[in-house]
């Protein structure tokens, strides 16, 4: 009788113990291997393996991720940051299966931050899947079949390689090809590229070269030219620049100097869009397009001269100055995309410095935290900017501070231009889009005069600023000792996400 109380208590408890059933579990099993693949690929690869790591279910699915997507300076920092990064790269791709790889992007800068370098075999571990689409930037090693093993790929759609002090050769089978940096090895550079005839898109990012044109030039499927930082002092020897590209379509100039020429002259018969973008020089030099095909002409810089623009009339035209004048003919949303693209290629360097005009256009631009949303400017790392003391600029200016995750010093003037009225009052009520600026670590505030936005300004910049070091305030001149005081008194009392900042008035 005991025996059998027992045994009956046993099974009673053995039937208590049981675990509950995973409901969620269940529900993820049941659901198809490709929709669990999106939605892990809707987050960064850094949070899709934390995420596998509490299921069985999701790092099967982890295994399979199409997307491969690695930036350094996105990558939490700790003791041994180049270590830790090191190790996760590794082992990630040790752990994916045998399915395709879409995209691997290995963005290890800057490189003053960065001590990990580019391992060939990432490289070949996304060939060996099939990649698409292929982005290295920064320093590699082992790079003997590089080229070789790249153009060789025959799934590859999109490559873009800003491999520092590398001397690479390509195919002449390539149709885009993309550099940038700084380039050692540039004796047959240019013939190299100019005698493409595939080519169909050609991007130049190589800071202070100047880059020789040859006396032939076979590019007859260029259809998109950027340029940026180049020299063109000594590029060709008459200044009709691209006459010899029959097909090209886009022309883009960033902060290419142009001080050699009195007469930029650009004859080109399918050109439809032509961006001339803080070129050193320009303001001096007549700009004269014989382009019948132009529709969109954009023209950011310095004052010009009076009559330095001999454009067609048809064309979209933002001209930016001191003044902050824009004329344009088009829609709106098209002058918003402009300026939206502008500021991503401004803020694809390590210094930045510009007039107001920037905030303004961009304070402008409807929804910009969406049209936002995707770009992150992982090099700038100095930025220098005017704008109005008025809430919808200084949200503007948080949203692009906070998009910069290695910005550390920034320097902020409040300007109110001559013969306009500007409302300096108003508050910021929707914080959409804007985070936290983690890399700042000194600020400067010229001309505050202490009105609400102002101090608005100055409150979010110390609660969200976690590493700041310093703040230095100019007080607006035309403030009495009384008004000076007040304010200093209301900036000392707000609250600091860094106890190690310190605040310095003038």
């Amino acid at each position: 009788m005991v025996r059998i109380i027992e045994g009956e208590s046993s099974s009673s408890n053995r039937r208590r113990r049981r675990r509950p059933i995973d409901r969620g579990a269940e529900r993820l099993s049941t659901m198809p291997q490709h929709i669990l693949i999106e939605i892990l690929s809707r987050l960064s690869t850094l949070d899709a393996a934390r995420v596998s790591f509490g299921s069985r279910i999701w790092m099967t699915t982890w295994r399979s991720l199409p997307n491969l997507i690695f930036y350094y300076s996105q990558f939490p920092a700790k003791v041994n940051k180049a270590h830790s990064f090191l190790r996760f790269v590794n082992w990630t791709i040790a752990h994916h299966d045998d399915s395709n790889v879409k995209i691997l992007e290995l963005r290890l800068g800057p490189m003053s931050y960065c001590e990990v370098l580019i391992n060939y075999q990432w490289v070949e571990f996304a060939i060996q899947h099939s990649v698409q689409k292929l982005v290295l930037h920064g320093r590699i090693c082992g790079t003997q079949n590089l080229a070789y093993s790249i153009f060789s790929c025959r799934s590859l759609v999109k490559l873009e390689l800003a491999l520092h002090e590398l001397a690479l050769s390509w195919p002449e089978t390539i149709e885009k090809l993309v550099l940038h940096g700084r380039i050692c090895g540039t004796q047959n550079l240019a013939y190299s590229i100019f005698s493409c005839r595939s080519l169909v898109k050609l991007e130049l990012a190589l800071h202070e070269l100047a880059l020789s044109w040859p006396e032939t030039i076979e590019l007859p499927n260029l259809r998109k030219l950027k340029l940026k930082f180049l020299l063109l002092s000594e590029m060709i020897p008459s200044q009709d620049l691209f006459s010899k590209f029959p097909a090209l379509e886009k022309l883009s100039m960033f902060f290419c100097n142009v001080t050699s020429f009195n007469i930029f002259s650009i004859s080109s018969s399918r050109l439809t869009q032509f961006t001339m973008s803080n070129c050193p020089g320009m303001e001096n030099c007549l700009i004269r397009l014989q382009t019948p095909s132009l529709s969109k002409f954009v023209y950011v810089g310095c004052v010009p001269r009076e009559n330095v623009l001999q454009v067609p009339p048809c064309a979209f035209q933002l001209v930016v100055d001191g003044d902050d004048s824009c004329t344009w003919t088009g829609s709106q949303n098209e002058l918003s995309r402009t300026i939206v693209k502008l500021t991503r290629g401004l803020f694809g360097t390590r210094y930045m410095s510009a007039g107001r005009w920037l905030i303004q256009y961009l304070s402008m631009v409807p929804e910009l935290p969406r049209r936002l949303a995707s770009d992150r400017f992982n090099y700038l790392v100095m930025l220098t900017i005017s704008l109005w003391p008025v809430a919808r600029h200084v949200k503007t200016l948080m949203l692009l501070v906070s998009k910069c995750p290695i910005l550390s010093v920034l320097s902020i003037s409040f300007e109110t231009p001559q013969g306009r009225v500007v409302n300096r009052g108003g508050y910021i009520e929707d914080y959409e889009g804007v985070g936290v600026f983690g890399g700042l670590t000194d600020i400067t505030i010229k001309n505050l005069g202490g009105n609400g936005t102002e101090m608005m300004l100055a409150r979010h910049l110390l609660a969200r600023s976690p590493h700041l070091h310093k703040m230095k305030i100019e007080m607006n001149p035309h403030l009495d000792d009384v008004d000076v005081d007040l304010k200093i008194h209301q900036i000392l009392e707000c609250w600091k996400a860094s106890p190690d900042a310190n605040l310095m008035f003038d």
